[in-house]
């Protein structure tokens, strides 16, 4: 009897044995299921999969960290923060989790957490470029930018291909006013990237704010070029081209962004001061005209206004412009340079007189061009 029963024992723990090798080769294989189901985009599925194999196995790291990443494809980003949370517990050198943690936290606008949790990240794993490239993006949205800027020049050391860490730093050099820095980096993104819209469209910028006209517009015909549909390309390609004086290839952008943009007021008024400098009054009137009615407010659009109208010969509404104009923003010089011309036409000496004093301060050059007017 002795020995059925320690037989019978040795039995028992023989099939326990046997059903604990079962149960992981299942948590394994439901596991397995769930990262074919994720690299197909099927989250439902790979969210199943994922949480059978973490019912059988509860400590089986790698299954909670990719049900964390399924559960924010899905948008169930508090969700998957615990899970994140749970593969760091089980696993603490696991780099990755403290990352993508951090990110999560960013994704719900906690970046105070999201900073912590990507710079345990880079103390797991000093080499993970990405960590660093993740933790500057936060000090970025946080307005940290020399902290930003560190944390992207060590993404470059560790990797030197990192487009986004050059396009980032190019951001806020740009944003700090140190161009000569920008250009560096949005050409070095243009060099890893040929062609990259984003930094073509901010270098054009750049070199806008430095005042190297030829290069933005060199860069923004190379942007409208690949983006014939992208308005504000249009819109600043017009612009620059106007204060280079070259009004007709200015119309001609400036025209094509009102056609993608029809609300933009500014588009419009440009678009008139565009055919004021080449003398077509009929069509600066019709753009002002537009630009008034979009955006009533917009005081320089019925200064534009009322130029197109002196160039018609129309005095009457274009005194009516110019003192709409003066009443929307006082401080402005144009509109009152140009009531007096049109006060003066008119035969209205009092007004232009008027409008002359009041220039003195605001802008004593057109002060003294209205008193040149006025002493003939």
């Amino acid at each position: 009897m002795k020995r059925i029963a320690i037989l019978a024992t040795f039995t028992f723990l023989l099939l326990i044995a046997s059903t604990s090798v079962v149960s992981a080769d299942e948590a394994q294989n439901f596991y397995s299921r769930g990262i074919k189901h994720a690299s197909q985009q099927e989250l439902e599925k790979a969210v199943a999969a994922f949480e059978s194999a973490l019912e059988i196995r509860p400590g089986f790291a790698e299954a909670h960290f990719h049900l964390a990443l399924a559960l924010e494809g899905q948008g169930k980003t508090e969700e998957a923060i615990q899970h994140y949370k749970d593969t760091i517990r089980l696993k603490p050198e696991f780099a990755g989790a403290y990352n993508n943690l951090g990110n999560a936290f960013k994704a719900l606008g906690q970046t105070r957490e999201a900073a912590e949790w990507l710079q345990r990240a880079v103390e797991v794993d000093p080499a993970m470029a990405l960590a660093w490239y993740n933790l500057g993006n936060v000090l970025f949205e946080e307005d940290k930018l020399e902290e930003a800027i560190a944390k992207y020049q060590k993404t470059i050391q560790l990797d030197p291909l990192s487009a986004r860490a050059h396009f980032q730093l190019g951001r806020i050099y740009a944003t700090l006013g140190r161009y000569n820095e920008a250009v560096s980096s949005y050409e070095q993104v243009l060099e890893l990237v040929p062609g990259n819209d984003e930094a073509t469209f901010n270098l054009s910028a750049v070199y806008g704010a430095t005042g190297n006209l030829d290069k933005e517009v060199e860069f923004l015909r190379a942007f409208v070029a690949k983006n014939p549909d992208n308005a504000l390309g249009f819109y600043n390609l017009g612009t620059s081209l106007f204060k280079m004086e070259k009004y007709e290839d200015a119309s001609q952008a400036l025209l094509r962004s009102t056609e993608l943009a029809p609300d933009n007021a500014s588009a419009w008024n440009n678009l008139s001061q565009t055919y004021l400098s080449l003398d077509d009054y009929p069509r600066a009137v019709e753009a002002a005209m537009k630009a008034v009615q979009i955006s009533p407010d917009l005081a320089i659009a019925h200064s534009s206004l009322g130029f197109a109208l002196i160039g018609m010969e129309d005095f009457s509404g274009s005194i009516s412009a110019f003192t709409e104009s003066i009443r929307l923003n006082p401080d402005i010089a144009e509109p009152r340079f140009g009531l007096g011309v049109a006060a003066l036409a008119s035969g209205d000496r009092a007004t232009a007189e008027e409008q002359a004093k009041a220039l003195e301060k605001l802008n004593p050059e057109f002060a003294a061009r209205l008193n040149d007017l006025l002493s003939r």
